[in-house]
């Protein structure tokens, strides 16, 4: 059986300031290097930072509201409120809780993936002057940022694993500590120590420090929807 290697690249990702080269070769031919890599819809890049999905996903999702502004026609605010939450805002949110941009480090991704949702908020409205404030608008639409949603998404993962919802032993990671701090409650985890600011960031480092600081009734209930509906009510703070 020939297998085709024209869809195969290599993609080094390395905190070393020097590599060692190698040449991979599959079937007889060497590998191309690429800087960045689609899998499973998202793409993972060599520097370990998110701004070319962010650009890929954004550039489909303006395209998508360009789309609803030319072919939906109709003068129902809450219908094409809905469209947009149907049909542009999956796409902005498809894979977050694994690629959700790093404070600091990527903040003009971050901004260019709200700016996407303040467009669609004027569509929805029809209040295109430019003295219009696009954030009073997101406030009587009652939608939540992006930013605060992918939050909400990280946050249901671990329930999920706590409550046994999903099959995953996470134990290494998550750890009650041996004895509460006055400032903690019966749910929380054990911080995990961290040496360099992308650790820190990475998955777990970061939602279980946000996860301590929920209020203990949010855990009370085993129940994922209202556990969804408490989180989604609260104003997380950044992990910088």
């Amino acid at each position: 059986m020939q297998f085709s290697t024209s869809k195969c690249e290599i993609l080094r990702v390395s905190r070393a300031r020097t590599q060692i080269p190698f040449t991979y070769v599959l079937n007889g031919t060497p590998l191309t290097e690429t800087d960045h890599a689609r899998y499973l819809g998202t793409h993972i890049s060599k520097d370990r930072k998110w701004n070319k999905h962010i650009d890929v996903i954004t550039a489909k999702a303006n395209r998508s509201v360009g789309f609803l502004k030319r072919n939906l026609k109709v003068s129902s605010s809450s219908l094409r409120e809905k469209a947009y939450m149907g049909f542009v805002r999956p796409q902005l949110e498809y894979g977050s809780t694994i690629w959700d941009p790093r404070p600091g480090v990527e903040n003009k991704g971050a901004y260019k993936v709200e700016m996407v949702q303040r467009r669609a908020a004027r569509w929805t409205l029809k209040r295109y002057h430019n003295i219009s404030s696009v954030t009073d608008m997101l406030e009587n639409l009652g939608w939540r940022t992006l930013e605060q949603r992918r939050v909400d998404a990280r946050l249901a993962l671990p329930f999920k694993i706590y409550n046994g919802l999903i099959p995953v032993d996470a134990r290494k990671y998550l750890r009650h500590p041996p004895r509460r701090s006055w400032h903690s409650h019966s749910y929380s985890f054990i911080p995990l120590s961290t040496s360099t600011s992308s650790h820190r960031l990475l998955f777990y480092p970061r939602t279980i420090t946000q996860w301590n600081s929920l209020p203990q009734p949010f855990f009370e209930n085993t129940n994922l929807t209202k556990f969804k509906q408490s989180v989604s009510s609260f104003n997380h703070s950044s992990v910088n």
